[in-house]
């Protein structure tokens, strides 16, 4: 399973990076899971400053 669709780990990784970073610190979301809200719930709790609605799409063609 990968970081970003472990609303745990997201949680874990925003909270870390925030505790160290004094700049703003933007959750880029995955849209390859059944439910986003989860994740984006993980890192609005473990204080991102906001976040990015989905990253690459996988199998898309362009």
């Amino acid at each position: 399973m990968e970081i970003g669709q472990n609303p745990e780990r997201v949680y874990k990784v925003v909270k870390a990076v925030k505790d160290a970073m004094e700049k703003p610190v933007i959750a880029k979301l995955t849209p390859n899971i059944d439910d986003i809200t989860k994740i984006g719930l993980a890192a609005e709790k473990a204080g991102a400053d906001a976040v990015s609605a989905i990253n690459t799409i996988k199998a898309i063609a362009i």
